[in-house]
């Protein structure tokens, strides 16, 4: 997958990121306009369809992806470029009917760093820490991408971060299918497996790039006690850029 197959795609962003985790939004734009890569938003096209079907409508689940697929379509695009895995699996499952490409902005971070042009010590920090990585279910399952070695490169192209794999980094953090919703008490047990397991391989990093899984553990290292970092990778390669910072205080974003 070159980069060239990423251009004029449509920018789906989704719920979660549209109300709850609007950096994780403001830091996925900046990323594709720094890496030059042209995008468009859909007006008013609403959900992408996955909590309804997965709560058990599937008809209202599939009208509401397709409604983004046609209007996908309509605009001229055949990408959809998603930061959360969520809404990527759903439109994957029906855009490869349609002759539609979804891709995680992730892939496209790992597509920069394989052609070494992700990270430019002129305009970026190198942190210089230890990261490890959940490996989201709609991810690592629902798009079918290597998460370890998609991290691990991206991590890598740091030359000060150090990519340590943790045990269990492909279990559900506890979230997904209702469980926090419904069953809280569980949610957070299975979460704090995951953070713990994060802290033994002494990272100071969890990368959840999820937009429901980082909100999660990050509310879960906190109830633990854990004192780790949680964040979306394009959330640590935009705050790696020298600018990050001073663009999203011009917009109110820090």
């Amino acid at each position: 997958m070159g980069l060239e197959e990423f251009q004029g795609a449509i920018f789906f962003e989704g719920c979660t990121m549209s109300r709850r985790m609007v950096a994780l939004r403001f830091a996925t734009r900046f990323l594709l306009e720094k890496y030059e890569i042209s995008y468009d938003v859909l007006p008013r096209v609403g959900c992408c369809g996955a909590p309804v079907m997965r709560s058990g409508n599937y008809k209202l689940g599939i009208k509401s992806r397709d409604k983004v697929l046609h209007a996908t379509l309509r605009s001229g695009a055949d990408t959809i470029i998603t930061a959360c895995p969520g809404c990527g699996s759903m439109l994957k499952e029906g855009g490869e009917e349609m002759g539609i490409e979804v891709v995680h902005i992730d892939e496209i971070l790992f597509a920069l760093a394989k052609e070494g042009k992700l990270y430019d010590p002129e305009k970026m920090k190198d942190f210089g820490k230890v990261a490890t990585a959940h490996f989201p279910c709609h991810m690592n399952r629902g798009m079918g991408i290597d998460c370890d070695e998609l991290f691990s490169t991206v991590i890598s192209a740091f030359p000060k971060m150090k990519y340590v794999h943790m045990e269990g980094a492909e279990n559900c953090c506890g979230a997904g299918g209702g469980v926090r919703a419904s069953q809280v008490d569980l949610a957070y047990k299975i979460a704090e497996n995951k953070v713990k397991s994060a802290k033994e391989c002494e990272a100071d990093l969890l990368i959840a790039t999820c937009p429901f899984c980082e909100l999660h553990l990050d509310d879960s290292q906190k109830k633990y006690n854990m004192g780790l970092a949680v964040m979306a990778l394009p959330m640590f390669v935009a705050l790696s850029f020298n600018d990050f910072e001073d663009t999203a205080k011009k917009i109110g974003m820090e």
